[in-house]
């Protein structure tokens, strides 16, 4: 079945100097998870996010991004991932980018691929190769890159609350 969620808000980024104004705009979350008769979950994820940027010529920006992901159960406590997204970076900058603009927009893919296993109790092991490709109007801001990790994980469980006697009554003489 269906669930999910979604939030939102407002956020700020101050005025710098006097060629980037300061910025104010709606910024939201959601996702929609979908699980098919219990071996495949769908996900989809939207985000709308005003961020501060590294960039000093560009010190803030506009982040939209869309991204889905599909689990697979295998067999046993084997499970496979694949995901995938898709992000737009708006850019305000201080100094004019090319001749006609004073901001940018950039461009990020993200694709990616899991295997989970249940080791023992709770206790997993997930491998991830993941990659990231970045399009750019300045070429120095153009990148792709793989990454290959491995990680464990073990959920933990509190204790129970200890039971109470119920208000009123007095236990004993």
């Amino acid at each position: 079945g269906f669930g999910g969620g979604a939030g939102g808000g407002r956020a700020r980024c101050r005025r710098v100097g006097r060629r980037v104004p300061g910025e104010r705009g709606p910024v939201a979350a959601g996702g929609l998870p979908y699980a098919a008769a219990g071996v495949t979950e769908l996900t989809g994820r939207v985000d709308r996010t005003l961020q501060y940027s590294y960039d000093v010529a560009s010190p803030y920006y506009i982040g939209t991004s869309f991204s889905g992901e599909i689990a697979q159960h295998l067999f046993g406590r084997v499970d496979a991932i694949a995901r995938g997204g898709r992000q737009r970076l708006d850019y305000r900058s201080v100094v004019p980018v090319t001749d006609a603009t004073d901001s940018r927009r950039d461009w990020a893919t993200s694709y990616g691929a899991s295997l989970a296993a249940g080791l023992a109790g709770t206790l997993h092991l997930r491998v991830n190769a993941d990659g990231t490709k970045r399009k750019s109007v300045l070429a120095a801001r153009n990148y792709q890159t793989w990454q290959l990790t491995a990680s464990f994980d073990c959920a933990f469980q509190s204790l129970p609350a200890p039971a109470r006697a119920p208000r009123g009554r007095r236990h004993g003489p």
